[in-house]
């Protein structure tokens, strides 16, 4: 069941869970939203799965959306840092918990050793059985599944680095 407002959000939209009479708008992962009505919780993004507290009443609303996973990703960088600062990736087989991943990035670190100080971060910090990890390009960072490991969701949960940019795609 689709929530009446749906269309107005401007992206697909699924009932997750009902509630009785409260009305809120949640930001979720800087990629969606979550509407609370009278009768229904509709959450709306760009193919991101998310999960939220809606208004402290103890409703998880869990939206998986299988066009969220890939057997392999690639994160384009764009920029060199401006200023200090920490990304954040989340990292999520499909059915499983998410594997954070955090980066320190120093300013004035170069777009080529912006990717490479991610992917050496990611190597570090994910089971090499699980995943394969290298640079693409030079600027590009290529996250594979390996063996049975489920398809990923692959989202940049924080990125507080000055002139760096980064893009998500599936492969």
């Amino acid at each position: 069941m689709t929530h009446p407002h749906a269309p107005y959000l401007g992206a697909p939209s699924r009932t997750v869970k009902t509630l009785s009479t409260l009305v809120a708008l949640v930001a979720l992962s800087g990629c969606a939203a979550a509407v609370v009505t009278t009768g229904a919780v509709a959450v709306a993004g760009a193919g991101i799965g998310a999960v939220a507290k809606v208004a402290g009443a103890g409703i998880d609303a869990v939206v998986p959306d299988l066009s969220d996973y890939s057997n392999k990703w690639r994160l384009e960088c764009s920029g060199g840092a401006d200023s200090d600062g920490r990304v954040v990736l989340h990292i999520t087989p499909k059915g499983e918990a998410h594997q954070e991943v955090t980066v320190a990035i120093a300013k004035g670190t170069g777009e080529n050793a912006v990717a490479r100080t991610i992917r050496d971060a990611l190597k570090a910090q994910l089971d090499s059985k699980r995943f394969h990890v290298e640079i693409d390009d030079g600027e590009d960072i290529l996250i594979k599944k390996r063996g049975r490991t489920p398809d990923i969701a692959l989202q940049v949960a924080e990125n507080t680095v000055a002139g760096v940019r980064l893009n998500p795609d599936k492969e």
